[in-house]
């Protein structure tokens, strides 16, 4: 039998079958012209386009000529019933990725552990089985995503080291994105290897033990971060940085008092007030004293400035620049007001 029919007559068709989607409608379409019925595919671009419309416009539409009415129906019924079927090519029994199956860590487990050590954990694991599975080509395009994810990490890292200047900065932003990024990698790279693997029995690493490496290495690079934060930039330069930030001056504090100068003098944070109208005595300066103190303790990167030595200066002048007093804020001040 042949599928090169010519093309029904249009004027001489009637509705057999109608579908909400193309893929039945097209295997009816197939049955019938290896019978040599012609037949044709009604509103099939627009149900393609638009499945929400299928309903609308009453689905797709299979039509035949009315004369070969009868024989199309019962193509129809013996398709439903389920006595015919496309003809489909020899195709070989599966087999699994690998013979024999290597030992493998468990795919889906690896993405459940990495919520809380980080989505570097289960692409270095995902990694591993494509190699034991000896496939190059995954293995190397999962190099890629581990070696990208590794990548965006030491850009956080020099981020927060030169901007905020705190491991809690780079904490948060580790929070805010692993798990985001983790349900992206699952989704485009993750799952391929977990229905691979599924359908087969294979030998299984201990989960325990990668988890516990895993949060070794966390931990230990927690440590080195938080030791090179601590160690690494001196605490002139980072005085320096925030003196660099501070903005345009002169700025107005509140109505009696402007803030005319912040200046870096090594390790401490000078800054100078000036005051109209009044002269501050010893309870104003110890008011002013406690809320500084509060809002500097308060303030992570200047805390952390704060225990490292850093100290704040604050002095106060009147409108011709002479002394009114002032007072300093110390490390040790923020662990005396907790």
């Amino acid at each position: 039998m042949s599928n090169d029919l010519p093309p029904p007559d249009p004027a001489t068709l009637v509705t057999l079958a109608r579908f909400d989607s193309l893929p039945e409608a097209a295997i009816l379409r197939g049955l019938l012209e290896s019978s040599d019925i012609p037949v044709r595919l009604s509103d099939a671009y627009t149900v393609q386009g638009n499945p929400l419309l299928a309903g609308a416009i009453g689905g797709l539409r299979v039509e035949v000529p009315a004369g070969r009415l009868a024989e199309a129906r019962q193509v129809l019924s013996a398709w439903q019933a389920g006595q015919l079927a496309l003809d489909e090519p020899d195709s070989e029994p599966a087999r699994p990725p690998c013979e024999p199956m290597p030992r493998l860590w468990q795919p889906d487990w690896a993405a459940v552990l990495a919520v809380p050590l980080g989505p570097w954990f289960a692409m270095l694991l995902h990694y591993l089985n494509w190699r034991s599975l000896g496939n190059v080509v995954q293995a190397r395009r999962e190099l890629h995503w581990l070696s990208g994810m590794l990548l965006a990490t030491a850009a956080a890292v020099a981020y927060a080291w030169w901007g905020p200047g705190e491991v809690v900065a780079l904490l948060a932003m580790a929070m805010l994105l692993s798990l985001p990024v983790l349900l992206f990698w699952y989704l485009a790279r993750g799952r391929a290897q977990s229905r691979l693997l599924l359908p087969w029995p294979y030998p299984r690493r201990p989960m325990w033990l990668a988890f516990v490496l895993g949060g070794l290495l966390t931990a230990t690079f927690w440590f080195a971060v938080e030791l090179a934060f601590r160690l690494g930039v001196p605490v002139d330069e980072r005085v320096a940085a925030l003196v660099h930030s501070a903005g345009k001056l002169p700025q107005q504090v509140d109505e009696l008092t402007t803030r005319i100068a912040v200046r870096a003098e090594g390790p401490v944070l000078a800054e100078v007030l000036q005051v109209s109208g009044i002269e501050p005595d010893a309870a104003m300066l110890d008011a002013a004293f406690r809320a500084d103190l509060w809002r500097s303790c308060r303030d992570g990167q200047i805390a952390a400035l704060l225990a490292r030595g850093m100290i704040i200066d604050v002095r106060f002048v009147d409108p011709a620049g002479q002394p009114l007093g002032g007072y300093r804020i110390r490390g040790e001040d923020c662990q005396s007001a907790r």
